[in-house]
């Protein structure tokens, strides 16, 4: 935690929670004087219609004790490392409160969030291709070799594999955020629990719900206005014309950023969305990750050392190579690594390893191999991914990507 909840005005964290958004607050602030008087005068001025503040919200206010309130934020924010932003706080990010309608309260966990680095919102279809998963990798690693950060909502698809990619990419301090359309303290979907707390160390998670709070088909819509307005631009890599992702693009729009869209052929379903939004003259094109990376991260060094152009070079061959072979060829240059990666492998993940040994398999044959149930699976293969040991094709079928170097081990 590197803020002290303790010294938050519990009066202060009443109004905070009980509006929506950072616009009623400050009416509220502005018409009615500090938060502990609003408290005094709540019953008065929730039967009085106040001009940008719902009586929905006002009814909440009325109803919530403050009291109760921070003793039960008390309890969750010290035992699961919560920190709590309040609109307005030092480590309120910037970017997100510049946007109109910012959450007046958010909840995170891992580091503080970075101002003076270059943000990527990276989102896409769920249901994604494997042209898709090839351009997310690509363009998700190019990112965050530049030391810019990936901002995505850790949704099962396109979300997942861009944290994946900006995870790999270790000299990168910051590599990534997520954006939950849960509470902050229960990491949604339960496939991604591996990852989230890879986040958590070396990124930040957030959310603009209570602790505790369970998703809903409305706290989506919302948490996507939050990847947009955490992100300085938005890339859309594969969406259909129903996706969650053209949500967080018109989120952007509104609020001013650049949209890039992946062009791809028309009768790609999975891209209709996409490609809409480029024929409506509402992205911009992005069909060159080193040339999307050098412009997007242009003037936003904040201080922290970027790759040497050398080094940027060298992941140019990236982009004439499959995911699994990229993956090989970055793993052949640390052999000293790689010599320690089986002995370093616990038992169970050296089942998984042995199993795959022997040729790709999906998740089913995995656990008749190993005798794993699917759930110790889909936690330890989330692992051996992020640490590059493992890749999946689309319909979730595994293969090694470092075999020949692990055969000698």
């Amino acid at each position: 935690m590197f803020t002290d909840f303790s010294k938050i005005d519990k009066h202060r964290m009443w109004l905070a929670a009980g509006c929506p958004n950072s616009a009623m607050m400050n009416t509220l602030l502005d018409k009615y004087g500090p938060a502990d008087c609003i408290y005094s005068d709540i019953k008065l001025i929730s039967s009085i219609k106040t001009q940008g503040v719902s009586a929905q919200t006002l009814n909440k206010l009325a109803e919530t004790d403050p009291d109760k309130l921070y003793d039960k934020l008390l309890k969750s924010v010290v035992k699961n490392d919560i920190d709590v932003l309040i609109y307005g706080d030092l480590y309120y990010p910037a970017k997100l409160a510049a946007c109109p309608n910012a959450p007046s309260v958010i909840f995170t966990r891992g580091k503080p969030i970075l101002n003076n680095i270059c943000t990527v919102g990276v989102v896409g279809t769920r249901k994604y291709s494997p042209h898709g998963a090839e351009l997310t990798d690509l363009f998700s690693y190019y990112i965050a070799s530049r030391n810019a950060c990936i901002v995505s909502g850790m949704a099962l698809g396109i979300d997942t594999l861009a944290a994946r990619s900006a995870l790999r990419v270790d000299k990168n301090y910051y590599p990534t955020i997520a954006v939950l359309g849960s509470g902050v303290d229960m990491p949604t979907p339960s496939e991604n629990q591996a990852l989230y707390e890879r986040i958590i160390e070396r990124g930040t998670v957030v959310s603009q719900f209570m602790p505790g709070t369970h998703p809903t088909k409305y706290t989506y819509p919302m948490r996507n206005s939050v990847i947009a307005g955490l992100s300085d631009c938005l890339l859309i890599i594969e969406a259909g014309i129903k996706s969650g992702a053209l949500i967080t693009a018109n989120a952007a729009i509104k609020y001013g950023k650049p949209v890039y869209a992946i062009p791809a052929r028309v009768t790609d379903e999975s891209f209709r969305g996409s490609n809409r939004l480029l024929k409506e003259g509402k992205a911009l094109y992005a069909d060159d990750a080193k040339e999307f990376s050098d412009t997007v991260c242009a003037g936003h060094d904040g201080g922290i050392e970027y790759m040497s152009t050398e080094q940027v070079d060298d992941i140019q061959d990236f982009m004439k190579l499959p995911i699994s072979d990229f993956i090989e060829s970055e793993i052949s240059k640390i052999d000293e690594k790689c010599e320690k990666i089986y002995d370093s492998l616990d038992t169970d993940s050296k089942k998984i390893y042995n199993a795959l040994v022997e040729g790709d398999m999906d998740l089913d044959m995995l656990a008749e191999k190993t005798g794993l149930s699917q759930q110790k699976l889909n936690h330890l293969l989330t692992v051996l991914e992020i640490d590059g040991i493992v890749t999946q094709s689309f319909g979730r079928t595994y293969h090694l990507c470092i075999r020949s170097r692990m055969s000698d081990a």
